[in-house]
């Protein structure tokens, strides 16, 4: 016979871990237009690698002789713009005057 202890304790984890996703962005409620606060989890060459909560990363990418001087870290206000072919959200700087 099985144990039906076991089926009750499985479904237990999967509602604590839909608890904790409604608390950060989640990669399938990410939209094209979604205005968030992201920090910086690495600067590269031609752009800034992102920490959109919820253990998803975004990217964006610097423009022409744009500021570069950002440090790991950094909260930035930030809106989805697109998605490169392999899911990776890419994000644009929401300038604080339009807010």
């Amino acid at each position: 016979m099985t144990n039906p202890a076991k089926k009750p304790s499985r479904k237990k984890k999967q509602s604590e871990k839909e608890a904790g996703e409604s608390t950060s962005v989640s990669a399938r409620k990410l939209k094209i237009g979604t205005e968030m606060t992201a920090k910086v989890h690495q600067v590269r060459t031609h752009g800034l690698v992102l920490d959109l909560g919820g253990g998803i990363r975004g990217m964006y990418k610097f423009e022409g002789d744009e500021e570069t001087e950002f440090e790991i870290g950094d909260a930035l206000q930030v809106k989805c713009t697109s998605f490169t072919t392999k899911g990776i959200p890419v994000m644009a700087l929401v300038d604080n005057e339009d807010v």
